[in-house]
């Protein structure tokens, strides 16, 4: 380890930065110096902005990693290097204001559905029910659960924070059948590795992640994300968002503010000024499927017809074939051509008595060779199926 390093990892302990952010810092720093293959104490303000200019165009970063990214720099030339211009040279970005993603209560179930191991179920379980950040949960001791008060106690969460949030009934109990389970001692969920260790949080990434999609959700699944659902479901059902801050351990409530933009019950309370117009939404304008037809009983009038969809699928289907298919209801003796004069010779050869409409029309008197030369004609004029000619007897 060189003396530059070193130094400044003594001013980040100095102030108290966590373990985290000491080494996402020295990796940055790092990072600016392999990119010119000089050490960072030889480089200065130029250099700083054509990196910037390279993590934007050619690297395509995210604003959180071009972020910290700016942060280690300021800290590393302004503290360690005691070099006043690092805060006018080195600018901020402009940070993209997104809305987190959330899941509704019924993709929650779903999700905990899906992920088969206990461990994982109860990882995720804790951090929806408490609204944990990921590392949060992985580094949970067996005694931060507290039956007696029912609440978890959060060490050292973000920012060195200690806090307290509710221990709901129904994650004891799953957290008991876990317990009795595995048998942790130390960490409540420790690594499989070593049991002196907590889990990795990318093992609970993979596995949320893939409970996503094993559930059929069409957003992404994340930790973070039962983070914000959690906050959005608690903001619906009416709890204060104070409470609501203090659970989350935000410094300041407009973060947790955030979540009013993301509730549904708060969206849907403003009326949409769609419904002040004085616009009807009638049955034939959605939904609907209006279409012209020729009818051939009223001398080939064009006329038009509106139908459900469903209803307009189901009619049109019973007119669709495959290739080599023609409708039975064309052929045999109540074909359309002939059906009125062929349904009276059917009543007649089945005994059936004539209706008053039919008796002054002429039927042939010979029914059987009628029936015969029929019975030829449609056994000749039947498709082909599977090859082979069906009769109908």
């Amino acid at each position: 380890m060189t003396t530059l390093r070193q130094r400044m990892i003594d001013d980040l302990k100095v102030r108290n930065r966590s373990a985290r952010t000491i080494q996402s810092y020295i990796a940055q720093v790092a990072k600016f110096a392999q990119h010119f293959g000089k050490s960072p104490e030889l480089l200065g303000p130029e250099e700083i902005r054509q990196y910037q200019v390279y993590l934007v165009e050619e690297r395509h970063v995210s604003w959180s990693h071009f972020n910290q990214a700016v942060c280690a720099l300021r800290f590393f030339y302004r503290h360690t290097m005691g070099r006043d211009w690092a805060v006018a040279h080195i600018p901020f970005p402009r940070q993209p204001k997104k809305l987190p993603v959330v899941l509704s209560q019924d993709e929650v179930i779903r999700l905990f559905d899906a992920v088969r191991s206990l461990k994982l179920r109860a990882m995720l379980m804790t951090a929806y029910a408490a609204g944990l950040r990921l590392s949060e949960v992985t580094h949970l001791q067996v005694s931060d659960i507290d039956s007696e008060r029912m609440v978890i106690q959060v060490r050292q969460g973000k920012g060195q924070k200690d806090r307290y949030v509710m221990l709901s009934p129904k994650l004891l109990e799953v957290l008991r059948v876990y317990w009795r389970t595995e048998r942790p001692i130390t960490w409540l969920f420790p690594s499989q590795q070593t049991k002196q260790q907590p889990a990795h949080p990318s093992v609970v990434r993979r596995a949320c992640h893939q409970a996503g999609l094993d559930a059929g959700l069409t957003k992404r699944a994340t930790v973070r994300g039962l983070r914000h659902s959690f906050a959005t479901h608690l903001l619906e059902a009416g709890t204060n968002i104070r409470i609501i801050q203090t659970l989350l351990g935000h410094s300041n409530v407009s973060t947790t503010q955030i979540y009013t933009n993301v509730s549904a019950k708060t969206v849907r309370a403003t009326e949409s000024p769609l419904e002040l117009l004085a616009y009807s939404v009638q049955a034939d304008r959605f939904g609907h499927v209006t279409f012209s037809w020729k009818d051939y009983a009223r001398g080939n009038q064009q006329r038009s017809m509106s139908l459900k969809s469903d209803e307009f699928i189901r009619r049109f289907m019973l007119h669709v074939l495959p290739r080599g298919f023609q409708r039975l209801r064309q052929f045999g003796l109540l074909a359309n051509r002939q059906r009125r004069c062929k349904l009276e010779l059917c009543r007649t050869l089945l005994g059936a008595a004539a209706t008053p409409a039919m008796t002054n029309q002429l039927l042939p008197a010979d029914f059987q060779s009628l029936y015969q030369t029929c019975h030829r004609s449609i056994t000749q004029t039947m498709p082909r199926l599977s090859g082979r000619n069906y009769e109908v007897h």
